[in-house]
């Protein structure tokens, strides 16, 4: 909605660009209707009046809205599938963490198979 009057004017800047170059490119040359984006405003405001700027707000909607709830509808999707991704990997790391503190408490408890296994590869060589 508050960007409804831009959209008006940009429509207007539009068609009397191309109504400028057609007429050009048919012998007339006829000058653009606006001089700039300011005198646009002016122009339609003074002429045709203020609700001018909100003219076919409703098929704006139409045209818009569907688009944004595409884009939500995707950065959400995108969001949680990231935030699985990010549990996974933690918990991924913790596991990590929990077998290699409980391998260093073997080791510390005097487990035989991890400290004979070493002294045998030292006595080995």
């Amino acid at each position: 909605m508050l960007t409804q009057p831009f959209d008006v004017v940009k429509t207007r800047l539009q068609a009397a660009s191309s109504t400028a170059s057609s007429a050009a490119s048919s012998a007339a040359t006829a000058l653009p209707r606006y001089a700039s984006t300011a005198q646009c405003f002016r122009q339609i405001v003074r002429d045709e009046g203020v609700a001018t700027l909100y003219s076919g707000t409703a098929a704006r909607c139409a045209r818009v809205v569907p688009g944004s709830g595409i884009i939500f509808m995707s950065a959400d999707a995108t969001y949680n599938v990231l935030a699985r991704r990010r549990e996974r990997r933690d918990e991924e790391r913790r596991d990590e963490e929990r077998r290699r503190a409980a391998a260093g408490a073997r080791a510390a408890a005097g487990d035989g198979a991890a400290a004979g296994s070493r002294e045998a590869c030292v006595s080995h060589y």
